[in-house]
């Protein structure tokens, strides 16, 4: 099968399977991704053996053979049932929200925060669905935005950054004039919502995360440092099929008399000890199968994105 024919099949069994949820009632569509889920756990045994190998070298030899299990099919079915909520997401109302998300105090922080003007960065991890905390967010009237790295298969790429427009979330397209168009929304008082616990290949920021030194990103504390803005930490965990938890922690501010590099390395720091203690406590609700695995060592050289 060539390139360009493995790419249309994706894009329409994406589309098929979009068009099929939006019809259903979310605990419905829910329940489809459940038995997805079920049935492909049964046929990634490459992808389930390197997760379970992870959660072992994060928690230790002598975590039960049986925890390790139920870390990594929780993880899996989360990530399909949040990929079933991303191609429902432009359905999420005010309402909905209200009701399948447990937020506490966690709106009220980025609320408050919205009314002064001031932007905001909305750092979260690839834990529960993360997909359902931007739309809770956004909702809720705080002015999400995104930025998106342009993906090998160009149709699904599409599709998907036209559902999250369609939600009403803008999506910034990664390359020339990203900094500048991201720092302009920033001091408009918008919020950028980013996924920061990502191994960067080539030396970045260096940080302690999960027992080990990651090499991460500096986007998120490089855009917090020039725009002016905080980091509010946040994670959302997933409470069965359909109710989730979303917690939004005390905001990281950058220091104006700190140097660039070592504030930026300061607030990355800060951050990733809030993801470490979230994902210890809720460890079947963080991506174990990322390919970019956060704690591989760096690469002689970056390919292009």
């Amino acid at each position: 099968m060539s390139k360009r024919t493995k790419h249309l099949v994706e894009y329409f069994a994406v589309r098929a399977m979009g068009g099929f949820v939006n019809l259903l009632p979310y605990r419905l569509a829910a329940f489809i991704g459940w038995v997805l889920a079920r049935a492909s756990f049964c046929v990634i045994g490459k992808r389930k053996a390197k997760a379970r190998k992870r959660v072992k070298e994060v928690f230790g030899a002598d975590i039960p053979e049986s925890e390790v299990s139920r870390i990594v099919w929780k993880s899996w079915l989360n990530v399909v049932l949040t990929a079933t909520e991303l191609m429902r997401i432009s359905r999420v109302t005010l309402s909905m929200a209200k009701k399948v998300s447990q937020c506490g105090d966690a709106m009220d922080r980025l609320t408050t925060h919205r009314d002064t003007g001031v932007g905001a960065i909305l750092a979260l991890p690839h834990m529960g669905s993360w997909e359902m905390a931007a739309a809770t967010a956004r909702t809720h009237g705080v002015p999400l935005f995104t930025i998106a790295a342009p993906q090998k298969n160009t149709l699904v790429d599409q599709y998907i950054n036209d559902t999250r427009r369609k939600a009403g979330t803008p999506v910034i397209m990664r390359g020339d004039g990203t900094i500048r168009q991201v720092i302009r929304m920033l001091r408009k008082g918008n919020v950028l919502a980013i996924l920061p616990d990502l191994r960067r290949r080539v030396a970045a920021v260096k940080v302690r995360f999960l027992g080990a030194e990651a090499n991460v990103a500096n986007g998120m504390a490089f855009f917090a440092k020039m725009g002016k803005v905080p980091i509010f930490p946040c994670y959302i965990t997933r409470k069965g099929l359909t109710r989730h938890a979303l917690h939004v922690l005390d905001p990281v501010y950058p220091e104006p008399e700190l140097q660039r590099d070592a504030d930026i390395q300061r607030m990355t720091s800060e951050v990733f000890s809030i993801f470490d203690k979230a994902i210890r406590e809720n460890p079947d609700q963080w991506f174990w199968y990322n390919k970019r695995w956060v704690l591989d060592p760096v690469e002689e050289t970056d390919p292009p994105a």
